[in-house]
């Protein structure tokens, strides 16, 4: 046969040889579609041609009756080994091979996904050009975001791309088929095949990745104190507040402070605590940063700090910072909380001698928030009860924060 061709793709060298014989050509796309050849013969056998041409890109040429098989790295077997299909049949070196051979040509039957399925950019022609530009953007599957910082890799090429801020990519790479690996920070690693005729653009989309972390147990916390600098402090959270039992439904956050160890109660019908010896005067009370004087009601029946607002509390026993000068016993540190930024949301509380009303969202989106609480106390009608004169007068006092 005689053929002349100048870096032109195998398969126009295959369909020349098919075309001037009697042979039929079988190969692998991802393994040929890349090669380009130079083919200058006159009057040369189809077997040795393609040996010849096919030998630096170690391919291999098998032929078996009127058909060649050019694969690369595989061994090829023709028959069954003896004694193949029996109950006791042994798994020989030439077994495996032909299980590797049935394997490979079964999988046009799987089922087709992205990452199996070829792209196509471009018009399919003879000539395909030295240099192709591949443009895209890879974005996140759940919602569309684009992905910052994804790696579009060519293994064979040693070469690849970094997305953007946007999410786009841009990547050089001569023409035909390439295999593109898809990898980006918590999303689940992919890839791509495309066949290059021509500059083009190709979107990915990446799944997120699920990760299966093992469980864990938390033992005590007998390590915190040994860790923390601060000695003798005492740092309760809102959750943590919720939980202890209450009387009557109102959460008082200076009975909680009383139950922490070296407090104490200065005595019934008091409003005041007094931690490790010291007295009352000597305790300092801030509600955000701004000291509260009287931090109780009734003779210490009622808070007067509403507990639906308060995100956290500090108690300094000892070692109190200096930002903290002015007492010599203790000092209480009382946080509220901000707000919720992303929706409205509300809270009610009815109790039997007090009731709770917190409402909380966002001025502006993200940026802003409200919280507003209310409380009211029923000791109107409690107090009506008393024979006393002077005490059925007393006016009823509602707090705001």
């Amino acid at each position: 046969m005689t053929i002349s061709l100048e870096e032109k793709p195998l398969s126009i060298l295959f369909q020349h040889i098919e075309e001037q014989s009697s042979y039929q050509i079988f190969s692998r796309p991802q393994e040929t579609d890349s090669c380009l050849v130079t083919v200058e013969v006159t009057n040369a056998e189809p077997i040795s041609l393609l040996e010849n041409t096919l030998k630096r890109f170690g391919l291999a040429v098998h032929n078996y009756t009127n058909y060649i098989f050019i694969v690369k790295e595989k061994p090829f077997v023709t028959s069954l080994p003896e004694g193949f299909g029996e109950k006791t049949t042994e798994i020989t070196e030439e077994s495996e091979e032909v299980s590797v051979w049935l394997s490979a040509f079964n999988n046009r039957d799987q089922k087709a996904t992205s990452e199996n399925k070829v792209y196509e950019i471009g018009s399919p022609t003879t000539d395909i050009p030295n240099k192709v530009i591949l443009t895209g953007t890879v974005t996140n599957f759940k919602n569309g975001e684009p992905v910052t910082g994804a790696s579009i890799y060519i293994k064979e090429l040693q070469t690849g791309a970094v997305t953007d801020p946007y999410g786009y990519y841009k990547i050089k790479l001569p023409g035909g088929r390439h295999e593109l690996q898809i990898q980006g920070i918590g999303l689940e690693d992919t890839k791509r095949q495309v066949v290059l005729y021509a500059n083009g653009k190709l979107d990915i989309e990446l799944q997120e990745q699920v990760y299966a972390l093992r469980e864990v147990v938390i033992s005590s916390e007998k390590s915190q104190n040994v860790r923390r600098t601060t000695l003798g402090m005492e740092r309760l959270e809102i959750s943590a507040i919720k939980n202890i039992p209450t009387a009557f439904g109102e959460i008082d956050i200076m009975r909680i402070v009383m139950s922490l160890p070296g407090v104490k109660s200065v005595g019934e019908a008091s409003a005041g605590f007094n931690v490790r010896g010291g007295s009352t005067d000597q305790n300092l009370i801030l509600f955000n940063e701004g000291t509260l004087y009287n931090p109780t009601y009734l003779f210490g029946f009622f808070s007067a700090i509403n507990p639906d607002v308060v995100k956290d509390m500090e108690l300094y026993k000892s070692s109190i910072p200096a930002q903290y000068g002015g007492r010599i016993s203790s000092v209480l540190d009382i946080n509220s909380r901000e707000g919720n930024k992303k929706q409205f949301k509300g809270a009610v509380s009815l109790g039997v001698l007090t009731s709770r009303l917190t409402v909380e969202g966002p001025l502006f989106k993200d940026k802003t928030s409200f919280i507003l609480g209310g409380r009211t106390t029923y000791s109107d009608w409690i107090l009506k009860q008393l024979p006393e004169k002077a005490v059925i007068k007393t006016e009823p006092r509602d707090s705001m924060i």
